[in-house]
């Protein structure tokens, strides 16, 4: 059960890491081409300030989305006094959704905060010529930290897989389309390029499968110590 279920995912996981680095390095010249749609000669990035990508989806989703998680912590809580706020049958997965986000979260912010990539706004030139200019930005913009948080519900998938595949892969097409759509708005604000969230979606895969692992391997351990004790 381990190796088919982790193997195919560890053999895709370097075969995308290998793709992306071969035909769209960070901040390379397809990145640059594939943003170009969203610059405008005299003001730059036309749709940075436009209030359906600056607002809504930069914004109020990632509020909207924190909400549903503080309600999801507030039902696990009620529900140990026997309180149902939400229809929670079993607590357990969602905990897990709730551990993996939060270490995915962390973990994305923490590398997006020491990273040299700047964001495509920051070192973006309009005086001669449009062009980018790494040496203009400051970094910190590595990987997408709003593309990662639509990404994290992803989460679900391993903590379903087991119990429940309809709803495991509820979540995980869910968070494909939440990532997706928050970072594809952050890339025509300017914030990031496409790369930054192909490789936000990369690691928080490899984060979450990484941690499932360690509590697959760390159950079973537990198992066989009880067993033989």
């Amino acid at each position: 059960m381990f190796t088919k279920f982790y193997l195919p995912q560890i053999i895709l996981l370097l075969f995308t890491a290998f793709i992306l680095n071969l035909y769209l390095p960070v901040g390379g010249d397809l990145d640059h081409r594939l943003i170009m749609p969203y610059i405008d000669p005299q003001h730059g990035f036309y749709l940075k300030n436009f209030w359906w990508y600056d607002r809504f989806a930069h914004h109020d989703l990632k509020l909207w989305q924190e909400m549903i998680f503080l309600a999801i912590i507030v039902a696990i809580f009620a529900k140990k006094y026997n309180v149902h706020i939400l229809a929670l049958q079993d607590t357990r997965p969602y905990l897990m959704i709730l551990a993996y986000c939060a270490i995915t979260t962390t973990v994305i912010g923490i590398i997006k905060h020491y990273s040299n990539h700047s964001c495509p706004w920051s070192i973006l030139d309009l005086h001669t010529q449009i062009q980018f200019i790494p040496q203009l930005g400051n970094g910190g913009c590595f990987p997408g930290g709003h593309s990662g948080l639509g990404y994290a519900w992803c989460a679900g998938f391993f903590a379903f897989y087991q119990i429940d595949k309809r709803r495991a892969y509820f979540y995980l097409f869910a968070g494909i389309i939440l990532g997706t759509g928050m970072g594809l708005t952050q890339m025509m604000r300017g914030a990031h390029f496409l790369s930054h969230n192909l490789w936000t979606f990369w690691m928080t895969w490899a984060i979450g499968l990484s941690l499932n692992a360690s509590n697959m391997l760390y159950s079973q351990f537990k198992r066989a110590t009880q067993t033989k004790w």
